[in-house]
């Protein structure tokens, strides 16, 4: 790829429209970009770079930055590249994302990003770029079909052109230095290496989760033996605890399985004696039960006996209280007039009231304007979110209707190649038919050939015996005389003699007959076969000329991946409609939502002043609220005091009538205590008492007796319930125990292996043995330039590190010719660590040229880092970079070094503008 003409606009440092003409430059040879600092001259390449792939060289630098800061709003961002590739010249233009003034109204809109590749006639002119892309053969209009043509033209993507065409000094020193740790990270970017490493930490995550897995599985093992359950006194305990400590799964089994057979055996009969004893228990509580009843009588005759002076007592007092309560019915008189001064006073409440409620609707007022003016600010923050994210999905839909319009036309030709093969299919199938009838044909000419000469033959010999027997036709006419039609004579003593097989006139006529049929119909057959020959023949080209290799299995199986690709294709179409109605949807909703956030702004400021309208009010109702003067605080309080005196009188007649009833309770309870003193001596009188103590205690011992056997079966079944889960789970975490041990043995050394850690051997891991083989390529073209530019004297080397000293493979040394030793690239001085970077990354670029094919691109951009040189390592240097541009490469040297504008006649010299932005001009 050589970059003929380059137009940028407002791009970068450039404000305005910048042409630079490189068609002057030769195609070959070395050429200085020069200029201040920070002027732009890497801005060249980014220019460069973004028009064939959409995105600047430099890293952090995304293609929404590329807008100049200096251009005016009228000037579009976009660059123009004239490029040659072969014997070809083509025109990318392009132009990124970016805000730019609207051409109606105010604000700012965006500027979609858009590229378009054109072929060029060989003749067009290179400066009228616009009538040249005019005249040119368009390739690719839209930025997504722009890319993937640039790819296919060159052949290479962003990052392969990036690191073959642009040598920044910085990074490549970095790599010159780098550790093996560091160079791993650098090639794996490079070569696209991740796999090797994905491979290796996923052996170590396998090898480390079976490491978890045993350790865990041995955990849950010492659990389980942990959980088993064994009496202190029992012989298995130390062995039991022996198990627990050391894991020894073969002996905990055998352990475990005699506790359980013990404690089963154990659990049987407790369960039998505590039958037992539930029955004895059963009769002590029955007597008991008895004994209570009795027990309980005496009680209720003691307690009624109690109650009885109690009821007495309870009706004197009654009697006073009665006699009390009827002396305070003159209070109640008083308590009502009061009542009925406050019921005159409650109409001046509701006037209050009226105004208090009036106060509290303005509040109230003022409280929803408030909220709704809270609620409306909300809902206008949430709707403009909405509106910019509305936006983004817009934006992100732009290309779907370029897509359908592609995915259309690619199912057109899978459709168009579908009918093909099935017209190829359709050709084998008349083949085949062809070929059936021109066996047919050919069976029936035969048939008919052997019919015609059969005819033919029986015709001859029949007209052979005519002729013969013509003498004995001729006697049967002669009369005697008269004279022989033959001889003339009138005597006719030996006349011939007719044969019994001469055939007639007739017989021989029809003979005739038969044979030309015959062979008429034999012709026909021979023509028949002969024209299904020719067709067959002219379908059997067809084929060959159409598809020569094609088969017919072979056919109907791409007939089937066709019609799965049509499939596929108009469920992505309808995808793709989904999209389109989705962006027209929102081409409308859009502006609706942007009226409505205006509107809500517009009610929001209107809610503003309705809020400060309606505090002003409430403070009026508060000042006219506050000239009332009554003694309650309201009209319910008012009432309450009403409520509460009419309560009062309520009361005391209450408490009369309440007394009233009390003495007349306490009058009939001492008359029923009375007859149920007397029922319950009667009822104790005829009874006999038993011995409750003696009960109790018989009760308490079986109580007990139950009790401890109680508790010893739930310990049975406690212990016997554990060393059975305990037993299973041992069981069942040795077998898989065992699995996975020998799982992750093999993946622990398989892990370690790819990873370069095996004990004794050299740290390589599989990542680096690939890298290697890249760096090895890389260090020796490196060094067919390193060796010029030092004179000969140095030569870069790979160095084989020994095992333990961490990860190696990658580390470089330097071996010194002059005086033979080898030593680290760190040693080198600054200006020889500048030849040594710039060799390994020509030799970087060579390397990755090749991994890409052989791709060839005829112009490297070499970036800063001479002034670290002295003038004969400069010459050196420059040397080297000149046999680099040997065989039709351009090599354009990014610097500001002084001493490279005296070597370097071509110049690109780019200048800062006082007034803001940058030029450039050409110097040949």
């Amino acid at each position: 790829m050589r970059p003929l003409f380059l137009q940028i606009s407002g791009f970068g440092p450039y404000a305005n429209r910048v042409e630079i003409d490189f068609s002057v430059l030769g195609d070959s040879g070395l050429y200085l970009i020069t200029g201040d600092t920070g002027a732009g001259k890497t801005t060249v390449f980014d220019a460069i770079t973004f028009a064939l792939f959409g995105e600047a060289s430099g890293r952090g630098r995304e293609s929404f930055m590329l807008r100049s800061k200096y251009a005016a709003p009228e000037t579009p961002t976009e660059v123009t590249l004239i490029f040659a590739y072969g014997e070809k010249t083509y025109c990318v233009r392009r132009n990124p994302e970016y805000e730019r003034p609207r051409k109606r109204g105010g604000g700012v809109t965006v500027q979609a990003a858009a590229a378009e590749l054109i072929r060029l006639d060989s003749g067009a002119g290179i400066r009228d770029v616009g009538e040249a892309m005019r005249l040119g053969e368009c390739v690719a209009a839209r930025v997504r079909e722009v890319n993937e043509a640039i790819r296919e033209i060159l052949g290479v993507d962003y990052n392969q052109f990036s690191q073959i065409a642009m040598i920044a000094q910085g990074e490549f020193l970095r790599l010159l230095h780098a550790d093996t740790r560091d160079r791993q990270r650098i090639f794996r970017e490079i070569f696209r290496t991740e796999p090797y490493q994905t491979f290796q930490e996923r052996l170590k995550q396998e090898a480390d989760a079976l490491e978890a897995r045993c350790a865990e599985e041995r955990r849950s093992i010492a659990q389980s033996l942990a959980s088993a359950r064994c009496g202190e006194e029992d012989d298995l305990a130390p062995m039991l605890q022996g198990a627990v400590e050391d894991i020894v799964l073969s002996d905990a089994e055998e352990i475990l399985q005699s506790l359980c057979e013990r404690d089963a055996a154990a659990l049987d009969a407790a369960r039998v004696e505590n039958a037992g004893l539930e029955k004895r228990l059963e009769d002590v509580n029955a007597a008991l039960g008895r004994a209570q009843e009795l027990k309980k009588a005496a009680d209720s005759l003691e307690e009624a006996e109690k109650a009885l002076v109690s009821r007495k007592e309870a009706l004197a007092s009654a009697e006073k209280t009665l006699e009390a309560e009827r002396a305070r019915r003159s209070e109640a008189e008083r308590l009502g007039a009061q009542a009925r001064v406050i019921e005159l006073q409650l109409p001046e409440y509701d006037a209050r009231e009226k105004l208090q409620a009036e106060e509290r609707s303005l509040r109230a007022q003022r409280q929803a304007e408030a909220l709704r003016l809270e609620a409306d600010t909300q809902t206008l923050q949430k709707q403009k979110a909405s509106l910019t994210a509305l936006r983004e999905e817009r934006r992100a839909l732009e290309s779907a209707g370029e897509e359908r319009q592609r995915l259309r036309l690619e199912r057109q030709d899978a459709q168009a190649r579908q009918k093909e093969l099935r017209e190829l299919l359709n050709l084998f199938d008349a083949l085949d038919v062809l070929s059936k009838e021109l066996a047919d044909a050919q069976n029936a000419y035969r048939s008919r050939r052997a019919a015609a000469a059969s005819a033919q033959n029986s015709y001859e010999r029949m007209n052979r015996l005519f002729l013969d027997e013509q003498a004995g036709v001729l006697a049967q006419t002669l009369e005697d005389g008269q004279p022989c039609p033959v001889c003339g004579a009138t005597d006719h003593p030996v006349p011939a003699r007719l044969s019994a097989i001469a055939p007639s006139e007739a017989q021989l006529k029809r003979a005739k007959a038969d044979a030309e049929a015959a062979r008429a119909a034999y012709v026909q057959a021979s023509e028949h076969a002969s024209a299904l020959r020719g067709r067959l023949d002219g379908k059997r080209q067809e084929l060959e000329k159409r598809a020569p290799t094609a088969e017919k299995a072979g056919i109907r199986t791409e007939i089937a991946q066709r019609t799965a690709d049509c499939a596929a294709l108009d469920a992505a179409i309808s995808e793709a409609d989904r999209r389109i109605a989705r962006r027209n949807a929102l081409d409308q909703r859009i502006p609706a939502l942007d009226e409505a956030c205006i509107g809500l702004d517009q009610r929001i400021h209107a809610g503003e002043k309705a809020v400060a309208a309606l505090d002003a009010r409430r403070r009026e109702m508060e000042r006219q609220i506050a000239a009332c003067k009554l003694p309650f605080a309201d009209k319910d309080a008012a009432q309450a005091e009403r409520g509460r005196l009419s309560a009062e009188q309520r009361r005391i007649a209450a408490a009369f009538q309440s007394a009233e009833r009390a003495y007349n309770a306490s009058n009939l309870a001492v008359s029923e205590l009375e007859g149920r003193i007397r029922q319950l001596e009667t009822q104790l009188s005829e009874a006999e008492q038993p011995d409750m103590e003696a009960l109790a205690a018989r009760q308490k011992e079986i109580g007990e007796e139950k009790a401890a056997l109680s508790q010893r079966l739930a310990e049975l079944h406690t212990r016997l319930s554990a060393n059975t889960t305990a037993l299973e789970a041992v069981r069942a975490g040795g077998a898989a125990l065992e699995a996975l041990e020998r799982r992750f043995a093999w993946v622990r050394n398989l892990a370690d292996t790819a990873r370069g850690q095996l004990s004794g051997r050299e740290h390589f891991a599989l990542e680096t043995y690939v890298q290697t083989t890249y760096f090895e390529r890389i260090i020796a073209r490196a060094n067919l330039r390193f060796l010029v530019m030092s004179g000969g004297r140095y030569e870069l080397k790979r160095c084989r590190s020994g095992p333990g000293r961490g990860q190696s493979g990658l580390e470089l040394d330097v071996v010194d010719h002059l005086n033979g030793s080898e030593r680290s690239v760190k040693s080198l001085s600054g200006g020889e660590s500048f030849l040594a970077s710039l060799s390994l990354a020509l030799g970087l670029s060579d390397e990755i040229q090749s991994s890409a094919g052989g791709i060839r691109l005829d112009t490297v951009f070499v970036d800063e880092g001479f002034g670290s040189l002295d003038g004969d390592t400069l010459e050196q240097a420059l040397r080297a970079l000149s046999g680099l541009s040997e065989n039709h490469r351009l090599v354009g040297v990014i610097s500001h070094v002084a001493r490279l504008k005296e070597r370097i006649d071509r110049q690109l010299i780019v200048t800062k503008d006082p007034a803001g932005g940058s030029t450039v001009r050409m110097e040949v």
